[in-house]
């Protein structure tokens, strides 16, 4: 009788652990959203190329280490502390159309583009101390009034038709 008492109680033992194993309770999957991540994974710049600064002269972004030492109308002038090789393909990856013309220590694009639509002249030259000295010059065409007949274009002149000054103050 022992024996098959011992049987009995394994055989409970056995069927109670399998029973509370294959009793989980199943729970019911709830879908998590997708949240996109807030901040996004820095930016992987390749070995020599330059970031970008916060000044920008006729639409195009300069490199961080850029100044700008004066600005005009129409010009603008700057030195950067960057190595000549480096900015020079920092721009050329910043502009659009037009031609280079690279020598040793300078380089000149005329009639590119940057983000403007304007005409520019960007002329890169090596100075002293290993700095580049950055001249950008807007040498876009202005278009001429359009003037309905010749008596318009005259007094837009500021002359009569007879070739008479109209106000002479203002040529003052």
């Amino acid at each position: 009788m022992g024996g098959g008492r011992r049987l009995s109680l394994r055989v409970v033992f056995v069927i109670a652990l399998a029973f509370a194993l294959g009793c989980k309770k199943e729970r019911a999957e709830t879908p998590t959203p997708v949240v996109a991540p807030q901040n996004k994974p820095p930016t992987h710049l390749a070995p020599d190329e330059l970031l970008e600064g916060t000044d920008s002269a006729f639409g195009l972004v300069l490199p961080r280490g850029a100044r700008i030492k004066h600005r005009f109308v129409d010009q603008v002038l700057i030195e950067a502390s960057l190595p000549f090789d480096k900015l020079l393909a920092y721009v050329q990856a910043h502009v659009s159309a037009g031609t280079l013309s690279k020598g040793e220590r300078k380089a000149t694009f005329d009639h590119v583009r940057a983000k403007e639509s304007r005409d520019l002249r960007i002329t890169l030259e090596a100075a002293a101390f290993g700095t580049v000295r950055l001249e950008i010059r807007d040498t876009t065409q202005q278009l001429a009034p359009i003037l309905p007949d010749e008596d318009a274009r005259w007094r837009a002149a500021g002359m009569t038709r007879d070739g008479k000054i109209l106000n002479r103050k203002q040529l003052e």
